[in-house]
């Protein structure tokens, strides 16, 4: 078992083999047979101390620690390598935190060859509409193509545990599906989980992007969920991962419905919106009385370190200005960029809007150029 796991590690020249949690070497010996550039991680030190001394010849790099706490990028200048592939018998009980910190460094780590618990196997390759799907799918679906290499009875491990195993092989694709935000992404998919047997509808009510007060009126949800194409009568569960295919439409379309409370917040009902399949982009319509904008805006969102969700607009528009109540008729010729602040897990959003704006007066034929501030 151990040597058909060691040949299912096949690096690149470029790769950095990580074998984490070693124990005593029991993998570690047919993967030294197989690769060069090898390092170990292992939290206890006795352990290390036995590794040292079983693998001496040639020397094999140990390092002591905890590897959620390791520096891979330091690691792999120190190599002078770019990229990782990581190999190990995961303990059961930090499955999920190793998969996350993989999944942070996707950038980094080109592969992986995992032996897990057959449940948690069994949950990162369920598709939509299957109970086994989960937060976890969907995290590590998002930046990679996992695949179960083999199943392991029990019986195959001494002392004997009481449930079986499997071997995974993850093969991580940074953009694998693409993500504009990865803060609001999380949090969507978060919240969505949290209530799983609920319909989206109820479930998503309870994100922290409401008002003071801490839900989103339903009326609102339909709006955004309308505009953004996507059905709130489904589960967590019943959403893939990708922007199309499955069950529904993927689960990154969510990230689309806090651009939308974004826009919410600052504009009330003063807006139209739509949503393109092709190219996955929101527009937004600016609809104020008396105002003809000719040009819809495209709206891009990026987080930052504060936890601020950040949506920025900009577009060149025409406005008609009628003021109906005597002979002035305006025609607005702006150049308009908008920088919306809205705080992830708070109540308030802040709106700066500069415009610069040249106007035509239809009966005195003057014109003037003016910038505003908001």
């Amino acid at each position: 078992m151990l040597t058909d796991i060691a040949a299912r590690v096949e690096p690149t020249p470029e790769d950095l083999v990580l074998e984490i949690g070693p124990g005593r070497g029991a993998l570690t010996a047919p993967l030294r047979q197989r690769v060069e550039g090898l390092v170990a991680i292992e939290i206890d030190r006795d352990l290390c101390a036995h590794l040292r001394q079983r693998f001496a010849d040639p020397p094999l790099r140990v390092l002591e620690g905890d590897v959620l706490r390791l520096d891979l990028q330091q690691l792999l200048e120190e190599e002078g390598r770019s990229t990782l592939f990581v190999v190990s018998n995961l303990p059961y009980n930090i499955t999920a935190p190793v998969l996350f910190r993989l999944r942070e460094h996707a950038g980094l780590v080109r592969r992986a060859v995992l032996t897990v618990q057959k449940e948690v196997a069994e949950r990162l390759v369920s598709e939509s509409g299957n109970r086994a799907y989960s937060q976890l799918t969907v995290f590590l679906g998002q930046c990679a193509r996992i695949r179960l290499a083999r199943l392991i009875p029990s019986t195959a491990f001494k002392p004997q545990p009481k449930v079986d195993s499997a071997v995974i092989d993850v093969e991580f694709l940074p953009n694998h599906v693409p993500v504009d935000d990865m803060r609001v992404f999380e949090l969507v998919v978060k919240v969505a989980f949290s209530q799983r047997r609920k319909m989206l509808r109820n479930a998503l009510k309870s994100l922290p992007f409401a008002e003071a007060g801490g839900t989103i009126a339903s009326q609102d949800l339909e709006r955004m969920a309308e505009a953004a194409d996507i059905d709130l009568t489904h589960r967590a569960e019943d959403l893939s991962i990708g922007p199309r295919g499955g069950k529904t439409d993927g689960m990154i379309r969510w990230t689309v419905v806090c651009v939308l409370l974004c826009v919410t917040a600052v504009c009330g009902e003063n807006y139209s919106l739509s949503f393109s399949r092709r190219s996955e982009r929101l527009t937004w319509r600016p609809v104020f009385p008396g105002w003809n904008f000719s040009t819809p805006v495209t709206l891009s969102a990026a987080g930052d370190s504060t936890s601020m969700l950040r949506l920025n607009a900009s577009m060149s528009m025409n406005a008609i200005l009628d003021q109906r109540n005597g002979r002035n008729n305006w025609t607005e010729n702006a150049s308009i960029r908008t920088s919306v602040q809205y705080p992830i897990l708070g109540p308030r959003a802040s709106v700066g809007i500069t415009a610069n704006m040249t106007s035509r007066n239809a009966s005195l034929l003057n014109q003037k150029t003016r910038s505003q501030t908001i």
